[in-house]
């Protein structure tokens, strides 16, 4: 889930699935289970390019000034044991 108090993002932006993909700059592609310590830093991003997961639907809405994007994932990824396999390397 992303939630947003700045009026000058639009709830359609890339940008919100763009600073989750962004955490991959953290990850350790060397030793992925090393990757479970911080994986609040690094979660949002070995999802949204999780090999496994196939079909997504996307939520979003505004309260007021802030805006809220959730995304489901199925199947799930973020599976232990299984980062190796579903996470590549960017290109």
């Amino acid at each position: 889930m992303s939630r947003s108090s700045d009026p000058s993002r639009q709830l359609g932006d890339a940008s919100v699935v763009q600073s989750w993909y962004n955490e991959i700059k953290d990850y350790n592609f060397d030793d992925p289970d090393s990757n479970m310590a911080d994986f609040s830093e690094i979660g949002h991003s070995t999802q949204v390019v999780w090999k496994g997961s196939k079909k997504i639907g996307i939520g979003a809405a505004c309260s007021g000034s802030t805006a809220y994007v959730v995304v489901n994932y199925a199947p799930a990824g973020n599976t232990m044991g299984q980062f190796a396999e579903n996470v590549g390397r960017p290109r």
